[in-house]
């Protein structure tokens, strides 16, 4: 294994990711995993990997580093300050780099999240089938100033770019689909109306466990009821009627009442927003959330198709 890049400032927070840990939740382990799987899948394509292979999310930039050896990069997300030697790169290419070289990755201005992959993977130590990192389960890998990242075996790749037409949108700011729960008959009409017609600010209690918005209350729903799982996306209403959008590192189950679930493409959008962020929510049917899911994959493999 070798080193091929010495950490200099790893930003606010910097991990290592894969698509997560499946199949572990009787264990109370949580599924984890990249914040944006079509990012994540195009970075390892646009190096060559496997799409699951280890790569880095970045939490607000701020993120520098020498290179070692000779790699090659590719950075995904929305656009952001990205230079090599100080020159302007452009996201969403593969980028060769040479020993000596400095990558540097500046603070974004709007969106939180990206991804960093490089050439063969990154070497991480697996835990139950996943190297995905969940501080509150000390499980993975959170990268600090002087950690060196190795690669987790030797690639090489021609130059890669995704086609413009594939890139996301980041600039949107439309309402986040969200589907009804079975217990959303225990909430009033009223209340239904008042979250869909309402916006709700994220607060500063917001991380990859779950986001904490705050607006018009909503009546918790009271009543003896068992714990159950908590599946990506779930809307709880505790008893001060202000919801948590529960994310990636949610625990695995909860008591509280659910209103509904952000569907799985709307929450990679929930983790691009910060503290002071608006959003909303627009309800949509379970066959409208699979149709939008079903495109969703068609996108992913004509990228993937296209960087082959």
């Amino acid at each position: 294994m070798t080193s091929v890049l010495k950490v200099i400032n790893p930003g606010l927070y910097c991990c290592v990711q894969d698509l997560g840990r499946f199949g572990q939740n009787h264990l109370g382990l949580t599924t984890g995993g990249c914040h944006d799987p079509y990012a994540f899948k195009v970075a390892n394509a646009l190096v060559g990997n496997p799409i699951n292979s280890p790569a880095l999310e970045l939490t607000l930039g701020g993120f520098r580093a020498e290179v070692l050896a000779p790699i090659t990069i590719a950075l995904t997300g929305p656009n952001v300050g990205f230079t090599i030697n100080n020159k302007s790169q452009v996201l969403w290419q593969s980028i060769q780099v040479a020993r000596g070289d400095v990558i540097e990755i500046a603070t974004p201005h709007i969106d939180l999240r990206h991804t960093l992959a490089i050439s063969g993977g990154i070497k991480a130590q697996s835990h139950f089938t996943s190297v995905s990192t969940v501080m509150r389960e000390g499980l993975g890998c959170k990268v600090e100033a002087n950690s060196l990242i190795k690669q987790q075996a030797p690639r090489f790749t021609k130059q890669k770019r995704l086609p413009a037409n594939l890139i996301p949108n980041y600039c949107q700011n439309s309402p986040l689909n969200m589907v009804l729960a079975l217990q959303h008959h225990e909430f009033s009409t009223v209340d239904i109306n008042r979250f869909l017609s309402s916006s709700y600010t994220i607060t500063g209690q917001s991380d990859r466990m779950g986001y904490r918005i705050q607006g018009a209350a909503l009546e918790s729903p009271t009543g003896a009821r068992f714990s159950e799982g908590i599946n990506l996306g779930a809307i709880q209403v505790p008893a001060d009627g202000q919801p948590i959008v529960l994310l990636n590192d949610r625990q695995t189950i909860g008591g509280y009442p659910k209103l509904g679930s952000v569907t799985a493409l709307d929450c990679a959008n929930l983790l691009q927003k910060r503290a002071g962020d608006e959003v909303a929510f627009n309800a949509i049917s379970i066959e409208k959330a699979q149709n939008l899911n079903h495109l969703a994959q068609v996108k992913l493999q004509r990228a993937l198709d296209a960087l082959n």
